[in-house]
């Protein structure tokens, strides 16, 4: 896993984990140009959103292993960890 490419946020989450594959995490992926098909395809695979364009901001939910395997991607420049929204009349 690269910390240099994760957010304080994300990287403190991670370290809670028990079980690396059960637990999802909601994530933005900012990345540079995606112009490969194999970086399309490790997208697809792990179910984020397919990237359009010069799309740089991408979103998914991933594992931490996904995670992992994500931030070791040369086109990727850093994770982080997408935070919980609630209405203002609904918030805890």
């Amino acid at each position: 896993m690269n910390y240099q490419k994760i957010d304080a946020a994300l990287s403190i989450e991670l370290s809670r984990v028990e079980n690396r594959q059960d637990a999802r995490f909601a994530v933005f992926i900012h990345t540079q140009s995606i112009s490969t098909a194999q970086a399309t395809a490790i997208l697809e695979r792990l179910g984020a959103e397919s990237p359009t364009g010069s799309q740089n901001l991408i979103t998914a939910t991933l594992s931490a292993r996904d995670v992992s395997e994500v931030s070791e991607q040369p086109w990727v420049k850093y994770l982080r960890l997408s935070q919980v929204l609630y209405p203002l009349d609904l918030a805890p």
